[in-house]
């Protein structure tokens, strides 16, 4: 890489981890917790698993709390690319 990217690459980062650090957490409904019981994650050779089971909605929202910090940095990364390439706002 060249060393302005480099750079720019490393000032995401921080700014990234910086913001996942400060947002607080949100308290779970006690019907949430129950769903998150049935739930698993877990990594290896750089592969997340997950094991969801429930109705729909119970593992649509496993699937989104266990993926949230993926979930919300690919959202993140889309966001910077789509700026750079159209130079346009993301709302």
């Amino acid at each position: 890489m060249i060393p302005a990217r480099r750079f720019l690459v490393a000032a995401l980062l921080c700014l990234w981890a910086d913001r996942c650090l400060a947002e607080p957490q949100p308290s779970l409904t006690p019907e949430q917790q129950v769903w998150l019981a049935k739930a698993k994650r877990s990594e290896r050779a750089g592969w997340v698993y997950l094991h969801v089971e429930g109705e729909p909605r119970e593992r649509g929202f496993q699937h989104g709390y266990l993926l949230a910090k993926e979930i919300a940095d690919g959202l993140r990364v889309s966001r910077i690319e789509w700026q750079h390439q159209s130079a346009m706002d993301w709302p």
